[in-house]
């Protein structure tokens, strides 16, 4: 949108789903010759539990827009942005083949299960003044501001002798502020 040729505003957005169902591993392999069939599973070492399976939903939204205003000496930009996420993971597994990366010590041979839940919100500004195309001098300033919020709520089932449950919850929480300058 440019009503003159003195302001501006462009607008902008994204929404990003994301869905999976699936897992897989494959041994490494020097050449593609040394095996028969890359993707052939029969007989491939598995890193996690045997017969896992995993499925995601969810996703993202940003907004983000850039607004210039020419204030004749001077340019001044804003650039405001903001996005969410909601994201949930599950995964179910039987007869777990050995502990691994991600996996609790001592649960060799139990059914597994768990729910991943992810959510989390960014804000952020960026203000800078700079000076006008003819200006003898070039010279820049702004400041940077960003904060972001996302919890994450894993809760995990493992079934046997004895049943084992783990709820782990976690919190990040961050803030950003940075002024700049250049003077040319």
């Amino acid at each position: 949108f440019k009503p003159n040729e003195k302001f501006s505003i462009v607008l902008s957005g994204e929404i990003n789903k994301s869905e999976g169902f699936g897992f897989g591993a494959r041994d490494l392999f020097d050449k593609q010759s040394d095996v028969d069939d890359p993707w052939d599973m029969s007989g491939a070492q598995t890193f996690g539990p045997l017969g896992t399976k995993m499925g995601k939903d969810g996703g993202r939204k940003k907004i983000y827009a850039n607004i210039d205003l020419d204030i004749g000496f001077a340019t001044l930009a804003l650039v405001p942005a903001f996005s969410n996420e909601d994201t949930t993971s599950e995964q179910t597994g039987e007869g777990m083949s050995m502990p691994g990366p991600g996996y609790s010590p001592g649960t060799a041979g139990m059914d597994y299960e768990a729910t991943i839940t992810v959510k989390g919100k960014d804000k952020g500004m960026e203000m800078r003044l700079a000076s006008s195309a003819d200006s003898n001098m070039k010279w820049i300033f702004g400041a940077n501001w960003y904060k972001s919020e996302q919890s994450e709520d894993q809760d995990q089932y493992y079934s046997g002798y004895p049943d084992l449950r783990v709820d782990r919850d976690s919190i990040r929480n961050m803030k950003t502020l940075a002024a700049y300058g250049n003077v040319t």
